[in-house]
């Protein structure tokens, strides 16, 4: 029997039909032109719309759906792809007190039909994450997040936790904003303006307290003196400053009662004789030495050294291009450094150095000399910025050391230089400043410089004496015939044996004489014999009658004696 063909067909009933052409294409409500379906050969079920129909969707052989394209998804998630030229999504619209859900199912009862799923509780307005058939994230109307039970993130930014642990993988394709308060970025930073709670808080670089290397770095503590002319270590503790073949520069180095927030003081480089002009060979800087085997945590066993971070408050009347360099002298010599910029004129800044382990080296030693020599540079001639600056570790040189410097604060006596919050620490990110109490910064000082007198005298070391005592002398303990003997302990452990100076009651003597008979003397300091440690010293003096003051006899008669230890590096 042979086939029976037809160009087209119609079958209708009623108003509406199915039309098939010559082609193929099967017309439905309509003859062929609209809403039909395409002949696409025995592979594939295919749907299209339009006046010259167009194709919108298919079923390929496969079972695969596709609307809006001819090729398949990812291989791991091809069963049904939809795209378009523009914005692309899938509305799952419910009731407003129903559910919308996708769910992630392995099997056909029970928890099985829904393992992992996202649910949108339209009652609640909230938003719900679950994986093995339990609810593990949820996002309520607030935009707060519950992970599980044990950690909340909220909208203001505030953070309740067990332990918090974070790292970069965890974040692929960051940042992760919640609300306008909380950013958790790629990198694995997290920055938050609400309260962080916490049960713990790890680390995994540094550690949370005693993390600032720097001693006094708030400039709290000034044994010496509030203000001094000269030159080295004469005012803040643990800084000084230094000048090289300056020929009209006058200054006064201080402790100033100007300092940004959260800080009541700060170490000043005051002008008040400009140097006329800069010649190649002057130099001028602020310093702080810090002891080797402080810098122990810097560095790996291998002698390789960790990433860290030197940072602090700067104030100036000048603007432009500043250097700060850190000279490694202990072990293997090396050396860096870094400019960064002032902007604004009589302002506080913050500035923040990040400072890539040295790999160059041989580590640092665990003793008490000296580490890293850090240097602020306020005015440098050619002969010490001629060279290329050394911005990753290398060698040092007099060309490199103020390299990039490009500031003279010396030459106009309106001039100064104020810092204070400075801090070094490991790790890649500068954390706010650590503060100490005035009380725990003085006790670490007094580790390179001790005084017997009372600091707020200033330079006036002597003995205050108002009858026989004094209340900032040490009293010798014992008389022997013509020897006065002195045994006594530092207040702290110094870093090494100190450098040791005596005073009396006034320049005429060296050690106040109470005897006997013979009441208040000054005696020169000769004929003596003195031991010294860092934990305390011994010494002796033997009357020999020289100076009209001998006194014989035991027990009556005492020596008094005020005194400066200086262990500084």
């Amino acid at each position: 029997m042979s086939d029976i063909r037809f160009n087209s067909w119609l079958h209708r009933s009623g108003t509406g039909g199915v039309y098939q052409d010559s082609s193929g294409r099967v017309g439905i409500g309509t003859s062929v032109g609209m809403n039909c379906l395409v002949n696409s050969g025995p592979n594939a079920l295919t749907f299209g719309t339009g006046t010259t129909p167009a194709e919108r969707g298919r079923i390929d052989t496969s079972g695969r759906v596709l609307l809006g394209t001819t090729t398949v998804g990812s291989a791991t998630a091809d069963d049904l792809t939809v795209a378009t030229s523009g914005d692309t999504g899938i509305t799952v619209r419910s009731g407003t007190s129903d559910e919308g859900n996708i769910f992630f199912a392995d099997g056909t009862s029970g928890n099985s039909n829904f393992r992992g799923y996202v649910q949108y509780n339209h009652s609640t307005n909230a938003l719900l994450f679950g994986t093995n058939a339990s609810e593990r994230l949820k996002i309520d109307s607030s935009g707060n997040i519950n992970v599980g039970t044990a950690a909340s993130i909220f909208a203001n930014g505030n953070i309740t936790a067990g332990i918090v642990t974070a790292s970069a993988s965890d974040l692929q394709t960051g940042p992760f904003n919640v609300g306008t308060a909380a950013t958790i970025s790629a990198n694995g930073n997290a920055t938050f303006s609400g309260i962080v709670t916490s049960t713990a808080f790890i680390p995994s670089v540094g550690w949370l307290s005693n993390r600032n290397i720097i001693i006094n770095g708030g400039m709290l503590v000034a044994q010496r003196a509030t203000s001094s002319t000269d030159t080295e270590y004469r005012t803040v503790d643990r800084f000084g400053f230094i000048k090289t073949n300056t020929d009209n520069l006058a200054f006064a180095q201080k402790q100033t009662d100007s300092y940004p927030n959260g800080f009541s003081k700060c170490y000043e480089i005051d002008i008040t004789t400009a140097e006329s002009a800069l010649a190649a060979d002057e130099l001028a800087y602020v310093r702080y030495k810090v002891e080797a085997q402080d810098l122990r945590p810097f560095y790996n066993n291998d002698g390789t050294g960790k990433d860290f971070v030197l940072s602090f408050y700067v104030r100036t009347k000048q603007t432009g291009t500043y250097q700060v360099s850190i000279h490694k002298e202990d072990n293997t010599t090396r050396f860096v450094s870094a400019t960064y910029a002032v902007a604004t004129a009589d302002t506080w800044q913050r500035v923040e150095i990040p400072i890539t382990g040295d790999t160059g080296t041989s580590g640092i030693n665990a003793d008490n000399g000296q580490g890293f020599d850090i240097t602020w540079k306020l005015a440098a001639g050619t002969d010490y910025t001629s060279g290329t600056p050394v911005t990753s570790w290398g060698s040092f040189s007099n060309s490199v050391f103020a390299a990039g410097h490009a500031v003279n604060v010396l030459d106009n006596a309106a001039n100064y230089f104020r810092i204070t919050g400075v801090q070094l620490e490991l790790g890649s990110v500068a954390t706010p400043f650590e503060s100490r109490t005035y009380a725990d910064e003085l006790i670490r000082c007094k580790r390179y410089y001790q005084r017997s007198t009372d600091s707020s005298r200033g330079t006036d070391y002597t003995l205050e004496l108002g009858s026989w005592h004094s209340p900032d002398a040490q009293i010798s303990q014992v008389k022997s015939g013509t020897y006065y003997d002195w045994r006594f302990n530092w207040e702290v452990e110094m870093r090494t044996a100190p450098t040791f100076t005596f005073y009396g009651s006034s320049n005429e003597g060296d050690i106040h004489i109470e005897a006997v008979a013979v009441g208040s003397k000054q005696i020169d300091w000769n004929n003596n014999t003195l031991e010294l440690s860092d934990k305390g010293c011994t010494f002796r003096h033997i009357e020999d009658g020289s100076d009209g003051n001998y006194t014989s006899g035991n027990g009556n008669a005492f020596g008094l004696i005020a005194y400066q230890a200086v262990a500084e590096l």
